[in-house]
């Protein structure tokens, strides 16, 4: 929303920019939850719920309850999806991109493979010598960056925002990481895994509208289908410890 407020009626700005301009708004409001719950020790849970109210709000202050329609941005920022490279859409290829990058970060690295070590066993992580809130505030970090990214993009895709846009999507990322095979305890997950579980779900969003089949039952199925992995999960976790 603040992006493409910025860029309203200004149809000569460079519109690359504005990626740079979500990925910075994306990093500094990612840090601010870096450091509620590494350095400020605050529950994940809460400190992210807590700010994602705050930022919403934000977005209606700054908006003043406005939307932002396709008519007043630049056909230029919307070509930064919708332009073809090698016969594909562009944004194919950012998730691609990012997927990829974000895979041999995790395998590859040090921070990747301290990031598994944390979620496994916080405990025997912090005796490793492993620096618990360096990487808790990182995994924000990144996970804002990439939230700042997204954002542009899903603008640019539509060409218009809303003060709802993004809305429930947090329930979509958390069932399309734990039909993946992400564990909800930490420690286990792989980026393939979560790009299966995201095609999955997107299948099945298809499916229903083709299928006219009322769109809020797709919030029931995500629901269940957490709730299944959740269990099978758990039920794994339980049998390895007992062994």
């Amino acid at each position: 929303m603040l992006v493409c407020l910025f860029i309203s009626d200004k149809f000569e700005f460079p519109m690359g920019v504005t990626l740079l301009m979500g990925i910075g708004l994306g990093i500094l409001l990612g840090s601010f939850n870096g450091v509620l719950t590494a350095f400020a020790k605050l529950p994940s849970m809460i400190a992210t719920l807590a700010t994602m109210s705050i930022y919403r709000g934000m977005v209606v202050v700054f908006s003043k309850g406005e939307w932002v329609n396709t008519y007043r941005i630049a056909s230029t920022f919307l070509e930064l999806t919708r332009m073809k490279i090698l016969g594909v859409r562009a944004l194919i290829w950012y998730a691609v991109l990012v997927a990829v990058g974000a895979a041999l970060m995790l395998k590859y690295t040090r921070l990747g493979r301290q990031i598994y070590a944390l979620g496994s066993n916080p405990a025997a992580a912090d005796v490793a010598g492993i620096p618990k809130n360096k990487v808790t505030f990182l995994v924000y970090l990144i996970s804002g960056t990439l939230a700042g990214f997204a954002a542009v993009l899903w603008a640019s895709r539509y060409g218009s925002v809303t003060n709802e846009t993004g809305v429930g999507f947090e329930l979509q990322t958390i069932a399309a990481c734990v039909v993946g095979g992400v564990s909800v305890l930490g420690g286990s997950g792989s980026v393939f895994g979560v790009v299966l579980g995201s095609w999955l779900l997107g299948i099945i969003g298809n499916a229903l509208t083709i299928s006219n089949i009322n769109p809020f039952w797709r919030l029931t199925i995500n629901g269940v289908l957490i709730l299944f992995a959740v269990i099978v999960d758990t039920a794994i976790y339980r049998r390895l410890g007992k062994e």
